[in-house]
This record gives structure tokens, C-alpha cells and sequence, in this order.
């Protein structure tokens, strides 16, 4: 393995789990952050560090399932809960997206697993902005046709009164008071979001819908307190 510059290292089977073997390649240090070799311990115990317990608990399961004698090849793959795994190495923390990849050093035999570990961070930010673009694209194209189908008078009247409502929000979270009193006034800035939402959705303004819910929802969990700061009205 040490002349493999991918991150690769094994995983033998002790008792009901997996250790992980000496042998390690050099990428998957540089790929974990790590400033030496992973210590050959229980693999959960290795990862717990770059997995939250949810996680945890999945790839628990899923190595019980690598255990068993009845796993087929195609079910290593279509199972395996590490395929994509946003996780924060380093110091200081940087967010990388990792893949782990489990293949039997023998088929037929679950003693043993070779580990692929592949950095796709590159990868995962572009498809979700490529994503994220697409979304706007459709939600911009949707906005047009429906403004296209709004009488001038209708369209005139919605922004004025959007224009009103933004107003309000506007002067309530500008204001130099201390967020304590900005609270007494959530039910307002509450309503006027809540007034935009409405109004946007009667005229099927997806987009305008979608972002005053998102607000409208931050608004709700703030309601719900019985204080904040200002932070909490930051974006």
C-alpha cells in the first residue's frame, strides 16, 4: 500500500466488528488531515472522531451486515451508509465530503475489506451548485411566466403592498433598540412576512412564496423563545 497515492488501508474482522490494519497509503492522511497513520483500532473507534451518531450508528449496522455470510457483492455497494460523508478534518476545521468504499480482499469471505477512502469535495460543492443554479433558473423562468399572466393593476397593487410590508420589516430590524424590545414587536414583523407569503401565493409567485417562508419560518423558532439576541435575526 505504500506506493498506492490514493486512501486505502484494510479492515480485518476481530470478534464482531472490524479493525483496521497497519498498512495504510499516504492519501489517507492527507485525505483525513491526520499528521499520523490511523492507530489499529475497532474502525468505529477510528472514525468517531469524523462521524456524527447517527452515523455512527448506521455504520455500525452496516458493518454487522459485512459480517454476515449471506452478503452479496451488490449489496456491499448498495447499502453502504458512507457512500458520501460530510465530515470536518483538521485543525483548524476544514468541511470535506468523503467516500468510503468497502470491497472484500476475497470474494466469498468477509474476514477481510480493502477501504477506498476519495476526497469529493470538489465534486459534491459543484453538483450542489450546479444544482442550486438550475433551481434558481427554473423558480426565475416560473416568476416570469407567472408576472406575464397578472393584470398591470393587480401587479401594481401586490407590490405596493409588498413594498409597505418590507417597510415595516425593514424599519423593525434596523432599529437601534437592543433586541430584547425588537421582540416586542415579533408578532408584527411576523405578520407582514406572513402578508407578502400570502399575497405572493394568490398571485403563484413561487419564488417570492418560497423565500418568505424561509423567513417566516427563522420568525416562528424566534417566536417560540422567551428572548434573543441579535444574532439570532442574522441570516
Amino acid at each position: 500500500l505504500s506506493a498506492v497515492d490514493e486512501g486505502l488501508f484494510l479492515i480485518r474482522r476481530s470478534a464482531a466488528s472490524y479493525r483496521i490494519g497497519e498498512q495504510q497509503s499516504p492519501g489517507v492522511l492527507q485525505i483525513l488531515g491526520l499528521s499520523a497513520a490511523l492507530p489499529a483500532v475497532d474502525f468505529l473507534v477510528a472514525m468517531a472522531p469524523f462521524l456524527s451518531p447517527a452515523k455512527q450508528q448506521e455504520a455500525e449496522n452496516y458493518l454487522t451486515l459485512l459480517n454476515s455470510a449471506t452478503i452479496k457483492p451488490k449489496m456491499v455497494a448498495a447499502l453502504n451508509p458512507l457512500e458520501l460523508v460530510n465530515i470536518s478534518v483538521g485543525y483548524p476545521p476544514v468541511e470535506k465530503y468523503i467516500q468510503f468504499r468497502f470491497t472484500p480482499v476475497e470474494q466469498g469471505k468477509q474476514d477481510q475489506y480493502l477501504v477506498r477512502i476519495k476526497d469529493m469535495t470538489q465534486e459534491t460543492i459543484l453538483a450542489k451548485q450546479i444544482e442550486a443554479s438550475e433551481k434558481r433558473n427554473q423558480e426565475s423562468t416560473q416568476m416570469i411566466l407567472s408576472v406575464l399572466h397578472i393584470g398591470p393593476k393587480l401587479l401594481a397593487d401586490f407590490l405596493e403592498g409588498v413594498d409597505a410590508e418590507l417597510s415595516t420589516i425593514e424599519e423593525i430590524l434596523q432599529s437601534d433598540k437592543p433586541a430584547a424590545q425588537v421582540m416586542q414587536r415579533i408578532e408584527e414583523l411576523y405578520r407582514a412576512i406572513h402578508s407578502i407569503k400570502g399575497n405572493a401565493s394568490l398571485l403563484d409567485l413561487q419564488l417570492l412564496v418560497n423565500a418568505s417562508h424561509d423567513f417566516e419560518d427563522k420568525v416562528e423558532k424566534i417566536r417560540e423563545r422567551n428572548a434573543a439576541t441579535w444574532d439570532d435575526f442574522i441570516p
